[in-house]
């Protein structure tokens, strides 16, 4: 019977490296689209945006100083390939 212990751990080192990479690419991602709203919809610096994969949260200060959310922007893409643009206010 062959031993796969080298084959699995050359995969696992593999998946590791795609796992760093793919973690890479989303905070690069979201550093982009957090670019783009504040350039765009925030250019006083009033409010703090907040990205995180496939949403964006936009808090301001109330009197106390506490972070409030003001609302939130859901950007989904289904499987069938329609994009979709989901928000949520308060």
């Amino acid at each position: 019977m062959k031993n796969y212990s080298n084959e699995i751990a050359d995969l696992n080192l593999e998946i590791t490296e795609v796992r760093k990479e793919r973690k890479l690419l989303q905070i690069s991602t979201d550093l982009k689209v957090k670019q783009v709203f504040d350039t765009n919809f925030n250019p006083f610096q009033e409010v703090e945006i907040t990205v995180r994969g496939g949403s964006a949260i936009f808090h301001s200060k109330d009197e106390d100083g506490l972070r409030r959310e003001i609302f939130s922007i859901y950007f989904n893409e289904r499987y069938i390939g329609t994009d979709e643009l989901r928000l949520s206010y308060y």
